[in-house]
């Protein structure tokens, strides 16, 4: 499937969570104005403009730093980005809390469970039409995490893809953290490392975790 949702025009790149329709799911955007950034997704998009998809060459400019704020770009599958997603989880010291659609993913559904047991504070939020037997959330939900699940009298979606760490890493973009969108999917993520960022989407992880 591809599932890319980002635009590059010039040195900017739009991406995220987002599908360009009117459905008014809970959703993040990202503009982002790197000429190195640009790079990557115009390198990604003429991939699969070309007829490459599944696994294209490596992301050539994987760390940028965007001023101040480091941003790590990475493309699925071909650069491992479940492994990043477990590295950058596992380096957390206080707190994850978790939105994503659909969360299948069981190496990051792990990762969570041994650091709450480590005494680090996880959340996670997940929208209820991807509650299934598959779901990582009951696991969680087992080992004491406490979760809740999405329902909009609006009937839209919680389709965000994020993790936030310790309030100064985000984990965002297109790849639910299941095995397709990580390993099947064509899809981006990002590693965002700037606690102003962070700030940004904790205040919507408590909006979101309010209203569930």
């Amino acid at each position: 499937l591809m599932h890319n949702k980002f635009c590059v025009k010039g040195d900017q790149v739009i991406t995220g969570s987002h599908n360009p329709t009117l459905n008014n799911n809970q959703d993040h955007m990202i503009l982002i104005r790197s000429s190195f950034v640009a790079k990557n997704y115009q390198r990604e998009f003429d991939e699969l403009w070309s007829g490459v998809y599944g696994r294209g060459q490596s992301v050539p400019y994987p760390r940028v730093n965007v001023g101040n704020i480091m941003i790590e770009t990475y493309f699925c599958p071909e650069d491992d980005c479940e492994d990043r997603v477990v590295a950058v989880l596992r380096s957390a010291n206080h707190s994850i809390d978790v939105m994503a659609f659909s969360f299948t993913s069981d190496p990051l559904g792990r990762i969570l469970v041994a650091q709450h047991k480590r005494g680090r504070i996880v959340r996670s939020i997940t929208d209820k039409t991807q509650l299934t037997q598959y779901s990582e959330d009951f696991a969680l939900n087992r080992s004491g995490i406490p979760i809740k699940i999405y329902k909009s009298r609006y009937r839209n979606l919680l389709h965000h893809k994020v993790f936030i760490i310790d309030n100064r890493i985000v984990v965002a973009g297109s790849a639910n953290p299941t095995y397709s969108g990580y390993h099947k999917n064509d899809e981006n993520i990002l590693i965002i490392h700037s606690p102003k960022i962070a700030d940004q989407f904790t205040q919507e992880f408590e909006r979101i975790w309010g209203e569930s």
